[in-house]
């Protein structure tokens, strides 16, 4: 026998031992196994249902390399349940806390971008910009009421829209936070305001059914000057002093237009306008409502009227039919003098207290020139007839009052 064959012999027999076992550990698994299916199958055939309760304090959702993708438990804030990316990174979690539901977006960073969440009386939509930091918000409040803020990155508002059952607004506000301008809508009436940096209302635009007004303020928000449109359709234009005194009205109407010029007690000093019969004037005033002059113009005169203090008419100076005219008259609206100047002649008249004349003097058309002194009661009659007494008293269409100069300073400020 050679040395070699001893050794293979030794190694067979060893293997045969090994196979021997390999074949009594296959039964005996093989025997296990039937074992287990039976009491699985015995079980089975006793459970009506699947297991009714499981109890854990967290479930993780991982993939064949052991990655986290998903984590349902308890968290700090309460239960949630969390979606990761595949750097690891959170992107969706949702989880309800004491104040309520709240669902979260991370973006790729990890960084919270969006939060919607629901408290008892109200819900709300957060927006944060790449640093986290909250730029747009979108809720609605206890009183049922929908909202939404815009944030600049410092966090303060610069934009807020509104809506309540009254009104409707949306307010814009500096670097500071101070609220600059508004626009809205209250009471079905559309309004916008702009305030300057001490929060004062600098201008307004304010429009309902019955009329609309543009409104400017002063630094102290003191309405000095406003633009207005009433019901009448009639546009007005109003100027006040730091007092809320007018000082300047301008209305125009479908008769006339005028311009009404105030002291600083509101009283009407001076009067612009053109009349219904579209003829121009000019009224002065004294403090106690008293024509002191008037300047008119209509198709057929034009006419310079000056009064004393008490309101009566004492000077005349005027063209009327193309005839210059010049009267002065005394207190009791008795003429005491007139000039006058018709074609191709001139002629002065003179009178004592009782309207008689007494020197009358012409200058005809022939360049004669007359010079008479009638005794009293004598009637003069000279080939020019001179200028009758009631001539100078002639009553102008144009010095009727217009209906604006009898308008009191509250009537006016009313309008």
């Amino acid at each position: 026998m050679l040395a070699g064959d001893s050794a293979i012999q030794s190694f067979q027999a060893r293997l045969q031992v090994l196979e021997s076992q390999n074949r009594r550990l296959r039964w005996g698994m093989g025997l296990a196994a039937v074992l287990a299916m039976g009491c699985f199958l015995l079980g089975a055939g006793k459970q009506e249902g699947p297991p009714k309760t499981y109890q854990a304090q967290q479930f993780v959702l991982v993939d064949e390399e052991g990655k986290t993708w998903a984590k349902w438990g308890t968290f700090s804030g309460g239960p949630g349940l969390a979606f990761f990316d595949s750097a690891g990174k959170p992107r969706l979690g949702m989880i309800v806390t004491e104040q309520g539901p709240q669902l979260n977006l991370f973006d790729g960073e990890g960084q919270k971008r969006v939060e919607v969440m629901a408290e008892a009386q109200s819900a709300h939509l957060n927006i944060f910009d790449r640093d986290g930091r909250p730029r747009t918000f979108v809720g609605m409040n206890a009183e049922n009421d929908p909202f939404l803020i815009i944030r600049d990155p410092a966090g303060k508002p610069r934009a807020v829209l509104g809506a309540t059952e009254p009104e409707t607004a949306l307010a814009f506000f500096d670097p500071e936070g101070l609220q600059r301008q508004f626009i809205g809508l209250s009471q079905n009436h559309p309004m916008m305001v702009f305030k300057d940096q001490r929060d004062q209302v600098r201008a307004s635009l304010v429009s309902s059914a019955e009329s609309v007004e543009l409104s400017l303020g002063d630094s102290e928000g003191k309405s000095r000057a406003s633009l207005k449109v009433d019901p009448k359709q009639e546009p007005a234009l109003f100027l006040k002093d730091k007092d809320q005194h007018p000082r300047a009205v301008l209305v125009a109407t479908e008769q006339e237009t005028d311009l009404a010029i105030f002291d600083k007690s509101g009283r009407q000093r001076a009067v612009i306008a053109v009349n219904e019969n579209e003829d121009p004037f000019l009224v002065f005033r004294n403090p106690q409502n008293q024509e002191q002059v008037v300047l008119g113009s209509t198709a057929q005169e034009t006419a310079l009227i000056l009064y004393d203090t008490e309101g009566k008419p004492r000077q005349f100076t005027g063209v009327s039919n193309n005839e210059p005219k010049f009267v002065l008259k005394d207190p009791f609206g008795k003429p005491r003098a007139v000039l006058a100047a018709p074609d191709q002649a001139a002629h002065m008249s003179l009178f004592n207290g009782a309207g008689e004349p007494r020197l009358w003097m012409a200058l005809q058309s022939n360049g004669e020139a007359d010079v008479h002194l009638p005794l009293p009661g004598e009637v003069v009659q000279p080939e020019t007839v001179p200028v009758k007494e009631e001539e100078p008293a002639a009553e102008m269409p144009l010095l009727t009052t217009p209906q604006s100069a009898e308008k009191t300073d509250a009537t006016i400020i009313q309008e």
